[in-house]
């Protein structure tokens, strides 16, 4: 753990709201395509999927964040509305820190949250990039290397996103900052 903490790459420990997140994409792709999009029928196998998950891994902050997070996303989806990711941000610390205000105190619960708020707040930043049209003078390869040359940078700029949010917490809490996890 302490090597991991050093190098900057302890979240990989973590059972985090990644997780969540590929769930909720894996069985709404798959609950869509078994039901199809009529009515909300395919939004229930995703949503008490994620909260299992939730029970199993025993309800840390980031799964909770994630699993109200993915909730809202859910709900939004099902009645035609665009998420946004600060007001479901909003609404996981409001209902967490109802059912138990002490939760605020936990380290946990906050690099969840600034991790998230990094992220959301630099998405405007994110180039919105879109693929260049095939014509004379390119071909599909250069379609495709633009595809694989996207993601790489995109996820780069979320997680250094997220890792500038939380390096203050990291700093305060822990006494270090991993600068090798750059």
């Amino acid at each position: 753990v302490d090597d991991f903490r050093s190098t900057g790459t302890s979240h990989l420990l973590a059972i985090s709201g990644l997780h969540v997140g590929v769930l909720v994409a894996m069985f709404l792709a798959a609950s869509a395509w078994l039901f199809g999009r009529r009515g909300f029928y395919f939004l229930a196998v995703p949503l008490i999927m994620v909260w299992a998950y939730a029970l199993v891994s025993g309800l840390p902050p980031s799964v909770v964040r994630a699993a109200v997070m993915g909730s809202v996303y859910l709900v939004a989806v099902g009645i035609g509305r665009p998420g946004s990711i600060i007001p479901a941000l909003a609404l996981s610390a409001g209902l967490m820190t109802v059912v138990s205000p002490e939760i605020i105190q936990r380290v946990s619960f906050q690099l969840s949250f600034a991790a998230v708020a990094g992220i959301a707040l630099t998405q405007p930043f994110v180039p919105q990039w879109s693929p260049p049209g095939i014509n004379d003078k390119q071909t599909w390869w250069q379609a495709w290397a633009f595809h694989l040359l996207r993601w790489p940078f995109v996820a780069l700029i979320i997680s250094r996103s997220a890792m500038l949010a939380t390096w203050p917490l990291l700093a305060f809490n822990f006494k270090e900052i991993a600068l090798s996890g750059i």
